[in-house]
């Protein structure tokens, strides 16, 4: 198999396969400790199978020391060596690669029941709210007001996901509304 140039895989698809890889480990992953500025992998990258063969092992070696050196993963030592694992901060960067692929699912029958997510995010975050007030579009809801979306099917998992991606858990509400006044636009919009 022709081994493809680094460039051809971007660094930050690199990390989003190192990441995954910790995260996926569930445990942790042996490592060499060169100095205290540099780590790499124990073992090949074909050791960790056919998909890695597209990468040098120096860009993967050193976007594994960025990673560590910004707290995403943490270096322990053993009596086996050293091993890499997923620290708290790179948990939290792995769910924004899963953002993108964030949905609320459908429902053959509706429950009669309004969901409604309300933000105030404060001022100075506006490409947060932006982004997230995107995101709520992109998954399906509808803006009723200015910070004020609504949506027919259960969402409180993924507006509660969203919500700690963007790091605003505190400025976002979810409401279960039994009864909404003059909700017939709402139905035609929804096709209930």
């Amino acid at each position: 198999m022709a081994r493809h140039r680094e460039l051809s895989k971007p660094h930050e698809h690199i990390t989003k396969e190192i990441l995954l890889l910790l995260l996926q480990s569930g445990a942790s992953l042996a490592i060499e400790v060169i100095d205290t500025f540099h780590i790499k992998f124990r073992h090949p990258l074909s050791h960790m199978g056919p998909d890695w063969e597209v990468y040098y092992p120096s860009s993967v070696n050193r976007q594994l020391t960025r990673l560590w050196r910004h707290g995403y993963a943490q270096v322990t030592e053993s009596r086996g060596g050293y091993a890499v694992t997923l620290s708290d901060r790179g948990k939290t960067e792995i769910l924004r690669y899963d953002v993108h692929d964030l949905e609320v699912p459908t429902q053959t029958h509706w429950d009669g029941m309004w969901r409604m997510v309300i933000f105030d995010i404060p001022s100075g975050e506006e490409h947060v709210r932006a982004a997230f007030r995107d995101h709520l579009k992109s998954i399906g809801f509808y803006q009723m007001q200015k910070s004020v979306y609504v949506y027919p099917y259960p969402c409180d998992k993924q507006i509660q996901f969203l919500r700690e991606v963007y790091g605003i858990p505190h400025f976002v509400k979810i409401a279960t509304i039994c009864s909404l006044e003059n909700d017939e636009d709402l139905r035609k919009i929804f096709k209930l």
